[in-house]
């Protein structure tokens, strides 16, 4: 568990999906978003799978398709939004993935597919669970 519970604050429990990738240069993909980095993914909508929901926040976000490797980890941080104020739990189901080829453009005008080394890209992650796993599927 991330992050720190405030007592006697309401938390709005976010379950999303995101992917872990990167390339022949050793260098991972990440979307830039407002100054920061995040995995490609998001919440998960209502009658969706993890799969069917991966899939779709790809081709969203950065316009990819992707073939699933494998289940990493399942971590939760406690987070409070900088500008709104507001709390969630979120529950992050992050998997391995291959990006596949680019199908269009990406829905989400803010959010910039970016490859960097390990090191720059845990400089620039705003959540820590994002971050811990990064470390721990690529540090070694």
């Amino acid at each position: 568990m991330f992050g720190e519970i405030v007592e006697n604050q309401k938390y709005i429990e976010r379950e999303g999906v995101y992917g872990i990738f990167d390339n022949d240069n050793g260098e991972i993909g990440v979307v830039h978003v407002r100054g920061t980095h995040l995995l490609v993914g998001g919440g998960i909508e209502a009658g969706e799978n993890h799969i069917t929901a991966l899939k779709r926040e790809f081709i969203e976000e950065i316009g990819y398709g992707i073939e699933i490797l494998e289940f990493v980890d399942r971590l939760t941080e406690y987070h409070c939004t900088v500008n709104g104020g507001h709390y969630y739990k979120l529950i992050g189901n992050v998997y391995r993935v291959k990006l596949n080829e680019k199908i269009k453009d990406g829905i989400e005008p803010d959010h910039q597919l970016k490859w960097l080394k390990y090191e720059d890209v845990k400089k620039g992650m705003i959540l820590s669970y994002q971050s811990y796993i990064l470390q721990q599927v690529f540090s070694q």
